[in-house]
């Protein structure tokens, strides 16, 4: 599951609770919780909030990193989700969301990072660190799904085709036949 990941030692340690299982699908499902309490253990950093209450600008960054990372989380909680309720006739379907709200995390947690840029003290340095690990593990996460997404396509699968949008009479489902295209 690490192979294709960039940070490998940051993939087997989050791995590491895995309870002796080879399923694809549950070893993505540890890595959406590692990568969710990461992410959680970040916002709750107590010594952060206490030295950012200091300075208004640092503490209105923090605010915004924090709502910033509850939406990283819903995507990732998200994915999670999604992962649970697999059907393999539908790979393409989940591989296209899981990589949408898995890069939109990644987003939320640059943007959080972002909200320190203008602000006084090492707060927003301090943050970045306590998001290395979180940042690591979402990137291993797009990795995972992307390397499963085109694993599962290639094997050529019975069952398993792609979707086109259109139809024999030309047109798309969403397109009535009387209208113009």
């Amino acid at each position: 599951m690490c192979e294709p990941t960039d940070y490998k030692e940051a993939c087997e340690n989050s791995l590491a609770s895995a309870k002796n299982t080879t399923d694809p699908k549950e070893l993505i499902k540890v890595a959406f919780e590692s990568t969710i309490t990461d992410i959680k253990n970040a916002i709750k950093n107590t010594d952060l909030i206490k030295e950012a209450a200091k300075d208004p600008r640092t503490k209105e960054a923090l605010q915004t990193c924090e709502g910033l990372l509850d939406v990283s989380i819903d995507d990732l909680r998200r994915s999670f989700d999604k992962v649970g309720s697999f059907d393999i006739n539908k790979i393409e379907d989940y591989t296209d969301d899981l990589k949408t709200w898995i890069s939109a995390s990644i987003t939320y947690q640059e943007t959080c990072l972002d909200a320190f840029s203008n602000t006084s003290g090492d707060t927003g340095e301090k943050m970045k660190k306590l998001l290395k690990t979180a940042g690591e593990l979402t990137s291993n996460g797009l990795a995972m799904i992307t390397s499963f997404g085109e694993m599962l396509t290639n094997l050529h699968i019975p069952g398993i085709n792609r979707r086109l949008l259109t139809t024999d009479n030309d047109y798309s489902s969403f397109v009535e036949a009387g209208s113009p295209m």
